[in-house]
């Protein structure tokens, strides 16, 4: 049984009238496993390199807004491969929206569940994974994606994401009193760390999802 299915376990036996107690012995499942896998991750992440010239996998990252699912979608259609979406696999795991989750059991649990659907992945043939925007933020789960498959930064323009997003309710951290000024900031963080895990950075400027996917089937196709 995994982690994330212990806390659900618990959660089910215990009655939300407990939840607290739940919570907490979830959470040291969760925290026990992060100490044994980030104690062998590399911070920068190491650059496992692709092996073969078309990738088994390929792994979309990117900012909450860049579009991800969509042209993870198309992809997998073009590619004829499974799309796989994580923030939807997290969601059924935990059977409420994330933004619930963040209420409820709080973002390190969310995370640890996030790092768990990850490590699982490995095992994973033949996709076209859509990631949530803030799971690169661990570097166990960036060096994680790497040996997934082929990860691809759909990068954006600020501006985009602005009008995409600054009224956007769904977004749990985006639930502050300026949701532009926090968005600004989490670009400015996580930026780095998307070109860091990537192996191709494709703009997403000017371009419909469609033409995006076509994008980086050009590009993976390559010598």
């Amino acid at each position: 049984m995994t982690a994330i299915a212990e806390l659900m376990t618990l959660l089910k036996s215990s009655g939300w009238m407990n939840l607290k107690v739940c919570i907490f012995a979830g959470a040291e499942v969760h925290r026990a496993a992060r100490i044994a896998t980030e104690a062998i991750a590399v911070n920068p992440v190491e650059k496992t390199p692709m092996p073969g010239k078309y990738p088994v996998n390929i792994v979309l990252v990117g900012m909450p807004g860049s579009g991800k699912t969509t042209v993870g979608f198309q992809l997998s259609k073009l590619m004829k491969k499974r799309f796989v979406d994580m923030d939807r696999m997290l969601v059924k795991q935990f059977k409420m929206p994330i933004t619930q989750v963040f209420a409820a059991v709080g973002e390190d649990v969310f995370r640890d569940a996030e790092t768990a659907l990850c490590e699982q992945m490995l095992s994973y043939r033949n996709v076209v994974v859509s990631t949530g925007g803030g799971v690169v933020g661990r570097p166990i789960n960036r060096t994680l994606l790497r040996s997934i498959g082929k990860v691809i930064y759909l990068a954006p323009d600020i501006g985009i994401l602005l009008d995409r997003l600054s009224n956007d309710k769904s977004r749990p951290l985006l639930k502050t009193t300026d949701p532009k000024a926090t968005l600004r900031q989490l670009y400015s963080d996580r930026d780095p760390l998307y070109r860091d895990c990537a192996h191709e950075v494709i703009s997403i400027s000017g371009q419909s999802p469609r033409q995006v996917a076509e994008s980086i089937l050009d590009r993976i196709r390559r010598p």
